[in-house]
């Protein structure tokens, strides 16, 4: 904000210190009007043509601007926004003492964040094409319940990763750790570039357990069975035979 000698143009328009219009002139006239009145030019619309000036008390006018912003300072309300997270298997008392936590600080004029965190998280650049619970008798034990996830890939990671089939083994109704590869090779190699000769897209249990894969890049359906675990021929390891 130019003052008095610091506006620096050939005329202005010029209001007095009770609002009335006094014209345009050079600013060297409309000081020495200003002085004349113990007070000072200020330029209050720099932009306008010609700009527009005021004769004001300009040490009062400080104070005042000064004074006006250390009142809306003082009433400013500062907002703090609080998260709190639940989880698909929160249980009915931690889920109670988390809404009633989020309650009070509302009361207290905080925001609240709510966060529903999974309880399993895939691998970034991987994105799920199916998934199906298997409910087989063909598979062992451990497999029944499990979620099998048929994942796409990123074929242009610095690192490829997908074009597989996962499975997450379940308890209680919830993933139990993480996941482990179930059905791979349809990457075929590439370490900068994936070069992959099939995508599993779909998933299905047949009648007698086995798992249906869906390859929508080789038009294939494949059929996963498990026949038992392998049996061992030959001379077991670390005999040397006998008589």
């Amino acid at each position: 904000m130019r003052v008095n000698e610091r506006i620096r143009v050939r005329e202005v328009r010029v209001i007095d210190d009770d609002g009335n219009q006094l014209g345009i002139m050079a600013p060297q006239q409309a000081i020495e009007i200003a002085r004349g009145k113990g007070l000072d030019l200020v330029e209050i619309a720099p932009q306008a043509q010609p700009p527009v000036c005021r004769i004001i008390n300009f040490g009062k006018f400080q104070y005042e601007q000064k004074k006006k912003q250390k009142e809306a300072k003082a009433k400013q309300t500062f907002i703090t926004v609080k998260e709190i997270k639940f989880r698909p298997g929160t249980d009915e008392h931690d889920y109670e003492f988390k809404k009633n936590n989020a309650s009070r600080l509302l009361h207290e004029g905080d925001k609240v964040k709510a966060t529903v965190a999974p309880d399993l998280l895939f691998e970034a650049h991987s994105s799920t094409l199916d998934i199906i619970f298997y409910d087989g008798q063909q598979f062992p034990p451990e497999f029944r319940g499990s979620a099998f996830v048929a994942l796409k890939g990123s074929w242009n990671r610095s690192e490829p990763t997908g074009y597989k089939v996962v499975r997450v083994p379940f308890k209680d109704g919830r993933p139990e750790g993480g996941y482990e590869n179930f059905a791979v090779g349809f990457w075929a190699s590439g370490t900068s570039r994936a070069e992959v000769w099939g995508r599993p897209t779909a998933l299905a249990v047949t009648k007698d357990g086995a798992l249906l894969v869906a390859d929508d890049t080789g038009g294939t359906i494949w059929r996963i069975s498990y026949e038992g675990p392998k049996r061992q021929t030959g001379t077991p390891s670390g005999t040397t035979g006998g008589r």
